[in-house]
C-alpha cells in the first residue's frame, strides 16, 4: 500500500489480495505508520498493541463509570493481561486483526449494555449510536467477524424487555442505514475497482470459510473450548463460576451486565465452533467478556472484604494491594516471561526473520522460499527498501549466479538446495546459515 499508493484495494506480491479479503482498516493503520516511523515491526505491530492497550483503557472507564467500581476494573484488567490466549501471537503480540477486532467487538457490547439500562433518552440515543459506530468499526476491520456479537445483543435485549423499544425506535434504523451505506459502499467500491472480489469474499469469509475447513484447520465441534478449559484462560476457570455466581446474586445492574457476558460467551463460542475452519486465535474476543465475570466475583469480594476492615486508610490500601498481588502476581510473572523471552512459532520461518532483522545491511543476498512466507517477503521488501540487492529464490532450482550469497533456514531448504549445489557456509544462525556456491552436483 506504501509503495503502489492504492488505497482501497490490498496488494500481496504485486497483486490484488484474493485471499485475505478483509477490509483495510488495520492495513491503513500500519501503512500509516510506516510513513511515519518507518518499514519495521513496530510499525506493523504497534496497531494490535494498542487494540489491547485502549481495552485496558476501556474497563477501568466502564468499571468506574458504569458499575462505581474501580475494582472491577483493575480486576477486568489484570485478568484480561493474564489471560494466556489474549497475549499471545496473532492477538496483540504480532499485526495481525484480532486484537483490534476484540476492541471493537467489546465496545460495542459494552455500549449496547449502557442503552439497555440508561433511562435518559439522550443517553440512550447517543450509546445506541455509539453500538452502531463500533460495529461498523469490527466489521472494517474484519468483515463478517465483526457482525459475530449481534446475536447476543438480541438475546440480551429480549431478556432486558428492550426488543420491541429498540425495534421501533427510529435512531436504530438510522444507524442501520448508515452502516449499510458505509460498509456496503465500500465492498461495492473495491469490486468495481476489482471484479471478482465480492466472489474472493464469499469464498474466504462466507460459504467457503464458515462451511468448509480452508488450509486444512479442520478440528473437533470443542475445539474451542477445550482451549479454554486446557490452556488460554488458565489460572481463572474457577473465577470464572465465582464470578457468575456473585454476579447473578448480585445487584440488577450486575445481574444485567452478567447475563450478557455470559450469552455474548456462549452465542459467541457457539457460532465459531460450528464453523468449518477453526484458528486457535478466532477466540480472541471472547476473553474480554470472560475477563469481565471473573472480575465481578474478584470486586465483590474485595468490596466485602474492603467494608469489613476497621483499620487506619493506609492500612487497608496495604491490604488492599496484598490482595491483588496474591491473585495477580503470579499470573502476571508468567505473562512477563512469556513477552520478554517468547517461544518460536513457527521454525525456520522464526530463523529466517531473526537473521535478517539482525543484518540490516543483508546486500547481494538470495532467501531460501518455498511454499508460502509472508515473514520473508516482509523482511524482503524491507531492505530493498533501503536499497539492498535482495530477493527471494526457491532452493529446488539451480542458481547460476557464484556473487550471490544464499540464505538457508530449516531442513527442506537446505535438503533441497543441496541437492543440486556445493557451498562453503560463510555463516551458521539458529538452524540456518549463509552460503556461497561453490559447484554444482
Amino acid at each position: 500500500m506504501t509503495q503502489n499508493g492504492n488505497w482501497l484495494v490490498t496488494h500481496f506480491d504485486g497483486k490484488p489480495e484474493m485471499w485475505g479479503t478483509k477490509p483495510p482498516f488495520l492495513i491503513w493503520m500500519q501503512a500509516t505508520l510506516m510513513k511515519v516511523i518507518g518499514y519495521n515491526e513496530l510499525a506493523v505491530r504497534l496497531p494490535s498493541a494498542l487494540a489491547g492497550l485502549a481495552l485496558v483503557g476501556v474497563f477501568m472507564h466502564f468499571g468506574i463509570r458504569t458499575m462505581k467500581s474501580w475494582a472491577l476494573g483493575v480486576a477486568a484488567i489484570f485478568v484480561l493481561l493474564t489471560t494466556d490466549g489474549f497475549v499471545d501471537f496473532h492477538v496483540t503480540r504480532t499485526g495481525d486483526f484480532d486484537a483490534l477486532l476484540s476492541l471493537w467487538l467489546s465496545l460495542y457490547l459494552l455500549s449496547f449494555y449502557r442503552y439497555t439500562q440508561g433511562n435518559d433518552a439522550d443517553q440512550r440515543r447517543k450509546y445506541l449510536y455509539y453500538t452502531v459506530l463500533f460495529v461498523g468499526l469490527a466489521t472494517f476491520t474484519k468483515g463478517i467477524a465483526g457482525l459475530f456479537f449481534l446475536p447476543s445483543l438480541f438475546v440480551f435485549a429480549l431478556l432486558e424487555r428492550q426488543l420491541l423499544p429498540t425495534l421501533t425506535n427510529k435512531h436504530t434504523y438510522f444507524g442501520i442505514a448508515a452502516f449499510l451505506i458505509f460498509i456496503l459502499g465500500f465492498y461495492f467500491l473495491r469490486e468495481a475497482y476489482n471484479p471478482g472480489y465480492l466472489k474472493a469474499v464469499w469464498e474466504n469469509e462466507l460459504g467457503g470459510r464458515y462451511v468448509n475447513a480452508l488450509e486444512g484447520n479442520e478440528q473437533p465441534f470443542w475445539f474451542y473450548f477445550k482451549l479454554i478449559a486446557s490452556k488460554e484462560f488458565l489460572p481463572w476457570l474457577w473465577w470464572l463460576l465465582l464470578g457468575l455466581f456473585l454476579g447473578f446474586t448480585g445487584t440488577k445492574k450486575e445481574r444485567s451486565l452478567t447475563s450478557l457476558l455470559l450469552v455474548n460467551s456462549i452465542l459467541f463460542l457457539l457460532i465459531i465452533s460450528n464453523a468449518g475452519t477453526k484458528h486457535a486465535w478466532y477466540n480472541a474476543p471472547v476473553y474480554p467478556s470472560l475477563a469481565l465475570i471473573c472480575a465481578l466475583g474478584i470486586s465483590k469480594i474485595y468490596t466485602q472484604l474492603n467494608n469489613q476492615l476497621t483499620v487506619r486508610p493506609n492500612l487497608k490500601t496495604f491490604i488492599g494491594v496484598v490482595f491483588f498481588l496474591a491473585i495477580f502476581g503470579y499470573p502476571y510473572a508468567n505473562i512477563i516471561e512469556k513477552v520478554h523471552w517468547p517461544k518460536p512459532q513457527y521454525g525456520e520461518k522464526h530463523s529466517y526473520a531473526n537473521y535478517m532483522r539482525s543484518h540490516t545491511s543483508l546486500d547481494h543476498c538470495r532467501v531460501g522460499n518455498i511454499n508460502y512466507n509472508a515473514n520473508n517477503n516482509f523482511y524482503v521488501h524491507t531492505l530493498k527498501a533501503q536499497g539492498k540487492d535482495i530477493n527471494m529464490f526457491y532452493p529446488g532450482n539451480k542458481q547460476s549466479n557464484t556473487s550471490l550469497k544464499y540464505l538457508l533456514c530449516g531442513g527442506d531448504a537446505k535438503e533441497r538446495f543441496y541437492k543440486i549445489h556445493e557451498a562453503k557456509v560463510v555463516e551458521w544462525w539458529e538452524d540456518g546459515e549463509l552460503v556461497e556456491i561453490t559447484g554444482y552436483k
